[in-house]
């Protein structure tokens, strides 16, 4: 059967009129609700159809007739509000589909994810190559040679790992480097920004930071806001893979490890650090902690974790993934956006009503703040 698209029905105007005409009794609240449901823009654009139970759900809440042997006692008030709602509800749902067709919440409950058959982790990083580029804010430049130069560390590290890249050459390269792992599981995804939710919010990242408040205080450019925002989306692929069936998942920035590439001949392991709660997903504190509302967090960058480490099990890192993407759009909604460190300190601030909370590992003074996590975890591989 095919999908019904609305012009294929009777025009919503044309239903409710009905309904008055039948139903003389209708109260001057109902008609202010009848006129608010024709404000809503039911029609798909491009000629494109909507799921048909939504409208027959809709069509029949308007017309259906009482049951045999009933009276029929209108409850105008109720019915209407159940058809604004229900329309609503539809209509948010499609204008959602419409601006961010790659949203990983369509399929992340799809994902059936164990805990792993491998006592292992899998080692998930990225590098989306945006060309050269300088941070207008900093004295801060980025260019594809040296994330290229960053890689090599990758050459070391013995666990398995799903990277994802858009450059061909980059990937290549990639795996090449990857070759000097005895034995390596890797897994390397060529991915386009047009098919990434990371970089469908862009267009929102953009215009929030023309905002007031919002101008001169990020100091990132839009595009490299994305960027960060996509690590999140990058464990969901990951994890909807699942292609080494590891108990762990760990997030891992390409330069996490710069500062050992010319240092550390020997390969390595990453395994889960000392005192790790597996109820948790654990990151690198570089701040403490303060009580804060989330738009003073955005405008003023306050951070509490780094996200250039993110370790955790299998099915609570995709708890995790879910709850990180779900605040990140709807601090979007409320014209707020920053990196994601942003975001998770955010939603810490009522951690009641979090299903997975952060665990962070404290500053060590031995390394930088925010790497502590990656390098505590390499500390625990060599015994």
């Amino acid at each position: 059967m095919r999908m019904l698209c609305f012009s294929d029905l009777v025009p919503w105007s044309h239903l409710i009129q009905l309904y008055l005409s039948v139903h003389s009794t209708l109260t001057q609240q109902t008609l202010h609700l009848q006129a608010n449901l024709n404000t809503l823009n039911l029609n798909p654009p491009g000629g494109r159809s909507f799921d048909d139970s939504k409208q027959r759900e809709v069509i029949t809440i308007i017309t259906a007739p009482p049951k045999l042997g009933e009276s029929y006692k209108p409850q105008p008030e109720r019915r209407f509000q159940d058809v604004l709602e229900t329309a609503k509800k539809a209509h948010d749902q499609q204008e959602r589909r419409r601006r961010y067709p790659n949203l990983p919440l369509y399929w992340l409950d799809d994902v059936a994810l164990s805990d792993g058959e491998v006592d292992d982790i899998t080692i998930v990083t990225s590098y989306i190559n945006l060309g050269r580029y300088s941070n207008p804010h900093s004295k801060l430049s980025y260019s594809p040679e040296v994330y290229r130069n960053y890689m090599k560390v990758f050459g070391k590290i013995n666990n398995p790992v799903v990277a994802f890249m858009n450059d061909r050459n980059d990937i290549a390269l990639f795996e090449k480097i990857r070759e000097g792992v005895p034995f390596a599981k890797t897994k390397v995804e060529l991915v386009h920004r047009l098919n990434l939710w990371s970089f469908d919010i862009n267009i929102d990242i953009q215009r929030i930071l023309r905002t007031p408040g919002f101008r001169d205080i990020v100091t990132k450019p839009h595009r490299f806001l994305s960027v960060m925002h996509g690590k999140y989306e990058y464990l969901a692929l990951a994890m909807k893979g699942n292609y080494f069936k590891t108990k762990y998942y760990c997030w891992l920035d390409m330069d996490l490890f710069g500062s050992i590439i010319n240092t550390t001949s020997d390969n390595f392991s990453l395994h889960v650090p000392k005192n790790f709660d597996d109820t948790k997903v654990a990151y690198a504190q570089v701040s403490g902690w303060e009580n804060l509302k989330p738009e003073a967090i955005f405008k003023q960058n306050k951070t509490w974790v780094g996200g250039s480490t993110i370790l955790g099990r299998a099915s609570v890192m995709k708890n995790m993934v879910k709850q990180y993407i779900t605040y990140t759009m709807d601090y979007i909604n409320d014209t707020l956006i920053n990196s994601d460190s942003q975001v998770v300190y955010a939603m810490h601030q009522n951690s009641k009503k979090l299903s997975v909370t952060a665990q962070a590992f404290p500053v060590d003074d031995r390394y930088k703040p925010g790497d502590q996590l990656a390098f505590l975890m390499k500390e625990a591989g060599q015994f």
